[in-house]
């Protein structure tokens, strides 16, 4: 299991009490500060059509609503499994 990363620069905070329902949070992001953590950790970084890209997972913990960074990286391996090769022998049943 890989280690938790969490984005420097970007924070949540728990709904105001007389904010509606559907409001979950509210987040704050430094850019200074995030930009700083992109350019320190580019293998953290993803990318999307052409663009670089810091992948987060929004996940509900204890405390409530907290970001990570995925670090999920596929394997690059996406061809399909070799199957076992065939005996020539008939099986015994």
């Amino acid at each position: 299991m890989s280690k938790t990363v969490y984005p420097k620069g970007i924070v949540l905070f728990k709904p105001h009490a007389n904010a509606p329902e559907f409001v979950k949070g509210v987040m704050k992001i430094d850019m200074k500060t995030l930009t700083a953590f992109c350019r320190e950790n580019p293998d953290l970084m993803g990318e999307y059509k052409g663009n670089p890209q810091l992948p987060l997972q929004l996940l509900d913990g204890n405390d409530g609503l907290y970001l990570t960074v995925d670090t999920f990286k596929p394997s690059g391996d996406k061809s399909t499994p070799t199957p076992p090769p065939e005996d020539d022998e008939p099986l015994p049943f």
